[in-house]
């Protein structure tokens, strides 16, 4: 800029230069001088303000899309999720009860089946074998078909059984043998205890009725009404 001012002050007219020589000191020294450093350093600030804000609001727009970009993406989640898979295990069912003790004074084994929640349906086997005040031996075998009840569930607490059968017995004094066939029928009420291990106790009392039990050749006539009396122990199958 100086350069420029000084070419065009030798191409005007002395006197107009003169009077610029004379005018310089006190205008270049102050005014134009003052005026050249306040236009530089406003263009110096404006050219530092420009190079700050490009660099700035780059690295700005960078940290926005670093932001943008954390937000859209988002963190796979660790929540753990229940599975619930069914158990295939069968419930278990008693289905059967096999028991052994004694009826009256005999022997006796007792086979029962399912037919609902609360009846079975059985197979009785007394053994018999009894010697008679006067001497002579009765023996055989009672077979009856049972009918259960339980109130509580199969083969536990309040137990009702109904029954009919044959029994197949022979009278003898040594001697002389006789043989009987006999229809027989029981009522009894009584209870069964059942642990979870299927272990089971029963007691039953009531009555019996025999049918014609007289002997031709022997002293014996035992038909009619007879006490019932059942004690077994038994196991679920």
């Amino acid at each position: 800029m100086i350069s420029l001012f000084v070419s065009w002050a030798r191409v005007s007219d002395t006197t107009h230069c003169k009077v610029l020589a004379l005018q310089k000191p006190s205008i270049f020294d102050d005014r134009w001088h003052m005026s050249f450093f306040a236009r530089f350093s406003k263009i110096f600030a404006v050219s530092l303000a420009l190079a700050f804000n490009v660099t700035h609001g780059a690295e700005g727009s960078v940290v926005h899309e670093e932001k943008e970009t954390k937000v859209v993406s988002p963190a796979p989640s660790s929540t753990p999720v229940a599975v619930i898979v069914p158990s295939n295990t069968p419930s278990k069912k008693e289905d059967s009860n096999l028991s052994v003790g004694v009826s009256y004074i005999f022997p006796m084994f007792h086979f029962q089946h399912r037919l609902s929640d609360t009846f079975s349906l059985g197979i009785q086997s007394v053994l018999v074998d009894y010697l008679t005040p006067v001497g002579n031996k009765l023996r055989g075998y009672d077979g009856r078909l049972t009918v259960n009840y339980y109130q509580q569930s199969l083969y536990e607490g309040l137990w009702i059984q109904g029954a009919f059968g044959i029994a197949l017995l022979s009278a003898t004094n040594n001697v002389d043998t006789e043989s009987l066939t006999l229809p027989t029928s029981s009522v009894l009420l009584g209870w069964r205890w059942k642990w979870e291990s299927g272990l089971n106790f029963g007691f039953g009392a009531g009555a019996q009725y025999i049918f014609n039990a007289k002997t031709q050749n022997f002293n014996l006539d035992f038909s009619g009404v007879w006490p019932a009396l059942t004690l077994d122990l038994g196991f679920c199958l």
